[in-house]
């Protein structure tokens, strides 16, 4: 069976709160195939990703576990 295909494009973090508190210091990353845009917090000293729930493995098996990030 086939994962979903991400095309990943670009990915930049966003230093400070220009976007409001919510999305302080995340990382973003833009997906040509789907048409999304990921956000994702970082660790404390934001050498990583931190995620969480079903992602924790670092593998999406399909749409739904990616939904909480979009």
């Amino acid at each position: 069976m086939l994962g979903i295909c991400v095309g990943v494009t670009a990915s930049d973090s966003l230093r400070g709160d220009a976007l409001g508190e919510e999305y302080q210091n995340d990382q973003f990353v833009s997906d040509y195939n789907n048409d999304y845009l990921y956000g994702f917090g970082l660790s404390d000293d934001r050498t990583k990703i931190d995620l969480e729930g079903d992602l924790v493995d670092k593998i999406a098996n399909d749409n739904e576990e990616l939904r909480m990030w979009l």
